[in-house]
């Protein structure tokens, strides 16, 4: 309680220094006994761009370990992916932060990838098609372009005049159309590795949704 009484006259009697607040959010002793209120006045206070590595290190391990309101009020306070906090894990995550940019970054090479795939998919046989130094709406014109030639595959076929389900076209079917949407999944892993809480729980679900829709629509049978 004593601790708690000397955090409370500092944050409410003076205006808090950077060294002020680094030296509060690197004491164990004082985050297990602050208010949310005081950890965003300390927080807010930190300028990540002024700390030392080691300042940052010890920082890191303190809060880690720290009440979870304390860590919100980190992750709200500082934007932890600056350089300075790559060892801390936020909440409701399993990686650090340098792992995540780390998932980002090979994200964004794997769609860039699969998007090339794709591209390169719905030229036609024989030349044609889309140019290769083409802008987004060429980009746009073979995905639909693809989309297209999918849907058009028929799951079904005839045999002894009865309509059944042709399992080669079927497979076929399902294969394309999971490897044209590729990239959402990805980008539900990379929601999932790197977002946390109800912003992950959004954004997953939309991601998914996105994903099943587009499958569902490709899979149908046209008329």
């Amino acid at each position: 309680m004593q601790i708690a009484s000397i955090v409370e006259k500092i944050t409410e009697t003076i205006s808090i220094t950077n060294d002020q607040a680094t030296a509060l959010a690197t004491s164990s002793q004082v985050l297990e006994n602050i208010s949310a209120s005081q950890a965003d006045q300390i927080f807010s206070a930190i300028d990540s761009g002024e700390i030392t590595d080691a300042q940052g290190e010890a920082i890191v391990e303190t809060v880690q370990v720290a009440s979870k309101t304390v860590r919100r009020s980190f992750e709200g306070e500082l934007n932890i992916f600056e350089g300075q906090f790559d060892n801390y894990v936020p909440l409701n995550s399993k990686i650090n932060v340098e792992d995540r940019r780390t998932v980002v970054a090979v994200s964004v090479v794997s769609t860039a990838a699969m998007t090339s795939m794709g591209v390169r998919g719905a030229m036609p046989m024989g030349g044609g098609g889309v140019p290769a130094s083409g802008g987004s709406a060429e980009l746009a014109e073979a995905f639909k372009s693809e989309s297209n030639r999918i849907r058009r595959i028929s799951k079904y076929k005839y045999k002894n005049g009865r309509r059944v389900v042709d399992k080669k076209n079927f497979s076929k079917k399902l294969i394309l159309s999971i490897m044209q949407n590729s990239f959402t999944l990805v980008g539900f892993i990379v929601v999932y590795l790197t977002l946390s809480g109800s912003v992950r729980t959004i954004a997953g679900l939309a991601t998914l949704i996105a994903f099943f829709s587009t499958l569902y629509i490709d899979m149908r049978e046209e008329d």
